[in-house]
């Protein structure tokens, strides 16, 4: 058995563990008053709750954070984007704060506009030096938002921040009430004249933004979009001489509410009967897209026994009009007063009595002649019944640039569709590229012979003769030979032929509704 006479903690006890040791009686009183049970045993201290070592680790961890932030901050300096001028990072600041964006109330081109709840706030989040480059950038806070819950101290701080810069100001539902539309108008109205845009819901805000009995004057507005809400709002009259673009929704009586100039451009709403429409259109000698709902009175005499003035819009290139009414058999005179060179899409719309119907084809035709205008693009619904083959077939040579053609709601006879046969008649239409046909009635042989005729590229080529590339249908119904007794399914059955005939195309036929799109 080892002996250690001069026994040492620290160096013989390990190496009494590895032999046959065993302590003398003096040695395990040793033992026990050193270690075991000696109070100041340094592992009872450890295990005393009343030892904070907080003391000791809070200066290593306050130091380490301060490594790290001189990192951070060394990192930064040495950041590529830190040698860009404020100036530039001004105008990316602009640049980025925009989003792609179609206001629900417009029918026109996206718009770039700011996201209201983020620009130029986020800038201010990032340092000190973006937030005084954000600060000294008016053109960020030239756009006002008011919404249910905006501050109205934002809008003020963001009229300030923008000097004297034009305004784009954005009102949408904010609910009703009085006090707020009152103090929004008093902080908006020293600013009416920077206004550029302004697209908002017909509401109390603009109610007291433009009280009813008074005129104000916008002399920098040139866009303007209202919409109507739940309630009538009636509102004063504003003078807009340079207005390029307008939207006014339905339901808004905005006829003599607005004073124009003549460089609008760009004009959609509701126009109440023939004579208003006449009237109101050769005041827009600029206009270049113009969209019409216009509702007649029965009671309306404009034209009868009257000359027709011409009505010249030299620039106009989008004509939509739409015949909402009971009496609408003096609709085609509009279309007898036009002159519109640069005329390239057409949209007439209308359910009309039989008078009205046969008359608007010849009043399409001889528009288009007179006018001697590029059409591309024709939409047409006539409302049900049929129309007189000829006045078609006039309608149809008429626009040898003709690329894009949509009928709906109306009644073709077979030599209606045959017109548009090339092997029969390849002079009309040589340039139609898409077809699509809504609501009519299609007899199958006929639609199948204009298909066919169309995919194929004419012999000896052509620069003038163009192959189809589209051909739709929507809510149809098919008509097959007299003695067939389901045309819908005999329909089926030539389209699938066509899948392996024409490889190069997608067909899907659903229900009664087909597609064929060239790949």
């Amino acid at each position: 058995m080892s002996t250690f006479p001069d026994f040492n903690l620290d160096r013989d006890v390990p190496k009494a563990l590895g032999q046959t040791f065993s302590p003398t009686h003096s040695q395990v009183e040793t033992l026990n008053n050193n270690v075991v049970s000696n109070p100041n045993n340094p592992v009872s201290n450890l295990n005393n709750p009343e030892l904070n070592l907080t003391e000791v680790i809070s200066p290593i961890e306050t130091a380490k954070h301060e490594l790290e932030n001189k990192l951070h901050t060394t990192v930064s300096l040495l950041a590529p984007i830190r040698r860009a001028p404020p100036e530039i990072m001004s105008q990316i600041f602009c640049y980025a704060s925009y989003i792609k964006c179609v206001s629900v109330l417009t029918l026109y081109s996206p718009v770039n506009i700011m996201s209201p709840d983020t620009t130029p706030l986020a800038l201010f989040g990032v340092c000190r030096l973006w937030r005084q480059i954000a600060l000294d950038t008016p053109y960020l806070f030239t756009q006002i938002f008011l919404q249910r819950g905006t501050p109205l101290g934002r809008v003020i701080r963001w009229l300030n921040h923008s000097k004297r810069l034009p305004l784009e100001v954005y009102i949408g539902s904010d609910g009703y009430f009085r006090g707020r539309a009152q103090r929004f108008a008093e902080i908006m109205r020293p600013h009416l004249h920077r206004i550029r845009v302004l697209t908002a819901i017909l509401n109390l805000h603009i109610q007291y933004l433009f009280p009813p009995e008074t005129l104000e004057y916008l002399p920098s507005l040139k866009n303007l979009e209202l919409s109507r809400s739940s309630r009538n709002f009636p509102i004063g009259t504003i003078s807009v001489p340079v207005i390029q673009h307008l939207n006014i929704g339905s339901g808004i009586r905005w006829e003599d509410r607005l004073i124009f100039g003549d460089q609008l451009s760009t004009f959609s709403a509701n126009v109440s009967g023939s004579q208003s429409l006449s009237d109101l259109l050769p005041r827009f000698p600029n206009l270049r897209s113009c969209r019409v709902v216009s509702k007649e009175e029965p009671g309306d005499s404009h034209f009868q026994g009257m000359p027709l003035h011409s009505i010249t819009l030299p620039c106009l290139e989008v004509l939509w009009i739409e015949w909402r009414d009971d009496a609408p058999r003096r609709a085609p005179n509009i279309l007898e007063q036009l002159h519109t060179p640069k005329l390239s899409y057409l949209h007439i719309d209308g359910s009309w009595e039989r008078v009205a119907r046969t008359r608007m084809s010849p009043s399409i035709t001889r528009l288009l002649r007179r006018s001697q205008a590029p059409l591309r693009k024709l939409h047409l619904d006539y409302g049900h019944g049929e129309l007189l083959p000829e006045d078609i077939r006039s309608l149809l040579e008429t626009v040898p640039n003709l690329e894009r053609l949509w009928v709906s709601s109306t009644n073709w006879t077979d030599f209606t569709f045959t017109l548009l046969n090339r092997d029969v008649y390849p002079d009309i239409c040589p340039s139609l590229v898409t077809l699509t046909l809504h609501g009519v009635v299609l007899p199958l042989e006929s639609i199948l012979g204009v298909f066919r005729s169309r995919v194929r590229r004419p012999s000896p080529l052509d620069d003038k003769f163009k192959v189809l590339i589209y051909f739709g249908t929507r809510c149809v119904s098919w008509r097959g030979s007299d003695d067939d007794p389901d045309p819908l399914s005999s329909a089926r059955g030539a389209i699938s032929k066509l899948e392996d005939e024409l490889p190069e195309f997608d067909i899907e036929m659903t229900g009664d509704s087909l597609e064929i799109r060239r790949h």
